[in-house]
């Protein structure tokens, strides 16, 4: 009843001279020799004719010619079909230049099936082919982007690390065969300084990799001890210089879990690394186990708690970022390029898993992370 109030009260006149006049599309209706009998007011802004000036243009002069051509094949088609949808037109403009619209109408027809009228709309589609534009110049720019990577990582991984690692190596064979303990000593400089600047590009490549979609995945059979142990092993140095204790319990553990070992490793070293950096006494401890949800689901947990400088909850967001820490600028108290824990996020998150942080400023932190295994 309310409706049928509304309708009686709508003077359709009125309504459609106000559609007409003030949509963005242009309305337009042909006569039987197809020649504009009417098109709205957007016709101008559109080309920049008025509507009396479009309406005396020939076919040629308001049209591209490929665009004549696809016209001429439509209204000869119009003996067929009682509408036509998203044929696209090239408009000429009293400037010269070419604009594109979607074009759709009806065919209006008498009893004897002949064309009286045609009826029709042209939308604007130059917004639409400028932002298509866009996207494939932003999409060519982000492919150069992804080749500039690529080749970035090449030149990191053959012309930086190599020599790097084969400097490292041979420190060590200078340290064990130092004359005094001055020699040995400025040796351990160079080594922990090297292995320092191998760990920075270890960092950068891992990241460029992940971010760039090329870094590769290998699931396969690992022993989760022996892994733990290798990685215990690399940190026992630094633990024993620092004189604080690193602590590790496997519960409920496998010997043989299938997961990819490098990204384990990463993962694993990072989270210490970062744990053993920021404790200055006290002990870093290592909780690693195997357990299963309700829907038995099994899980990686890995826990590694310190009792180091700890942070505000304010900075748990920050520290995921890459280049943040803590503590920051040239002033900061801890060395290295505050990338660790932003790589373990992203690998953890390529495995769909979760990371979580707890901590209290001078107190310490936790770090647990939940890896889905196959």
């Amino acid at each position: 009843m309310v409706e049928n109030q509304i309708l009686a009260s709508i003077n359709f006149d009125d309504f459609k001279d106000f559609i007409f006049h003030n949509s963005t599309d242009i309305f337009w209706i042909l006569d039987e020799n197809f020649q504009t009998t009417f098109i709205s007011n957007s016709i101008e802004n559109f080309t920049g004719y008025s509507v009396g000036e479009y309406v005396n243009l020939s076919l040629e002069q308001k049209f591209s010619e490929s665009s004549v051509i696809k016209l001429l094949e439509l209204f000869d088609s119009f003996k067929y079909v009682d509408d036509f949808k998203n044929i696209i037109l090239e408009y000429r403009t009293k400037s010269g230049f070419i604009k594109h619209a979607n074009v759709s109408g009806i065919v209006v027809k008498d009893d004897y099936g002949r064309v009286k009228s045609v009826y029709g709309i042209s939308v604007d589609l130059e917004e639409k082919i400028l932002l298509e534009k866009n996207l494939i110049i932003e999409k060519q720019k982000n492919e150069e982007a992804q080749k500039f990577k690529s080749i970035i990582l090449d030149l990191i991984g053959h012309e930086f690390r190599t020599p790097l690692i084969g400097i490292l190596g041979f420190i060590k064979i200078l340290i064990n065969n130092a004359k005094n303990e001055d020699e040995k000593e400025i040796l351990n400089y160079i080594y922990h300084s090297s292995q320092r600047l191998n760990s920075s590009l270890n960092s950068v490549i891992t990241l460029a990799a992940i971010e760039s979609g090329q870094m590769e995945i290998n699931f396969k059979s690992i022993d989760l001890m022996e892994l733990i142990y290798n990685i215990y092993n690399s940190f026992e140095p630094i633990v024993k210089e620092k004189n604080i204790t690193f602590d590790i319990n496997l519960k409920n553990y496998s010997s043989k879990i299938v997961f990819d070992e490098n990204c384990l490793y990463l993962i694993l070293s990072n989270l210490i690394d970062n744990a053993i950096k920021f404790t200055e006494k006290g002990r870093v401890f290592l909780d690693c186990g195997i357990i299963k949800k309700e829907n038995g689901e099994k899980m990686l947990n890995i826990t590694i708690q310190d009792t180091g400088i700890g942070m505000d909850s304010s900075k748990f967001d920050v520290i995921f970022e890459p280049f943040r820490q803590i503590s920051e600028g040239h002033k900061r108290i801890y060395e290295g390029l505050g990338l660790g824990l932003t790589v373990t996020r992203k690998l953890v998150e390529k495995f769909n898993g979760s990371i979580q942080v707890e901590s209290k400023l001078n107190e310490g932190s936790i770090f647990t992370v939940f890896l889905p295994l196959a």
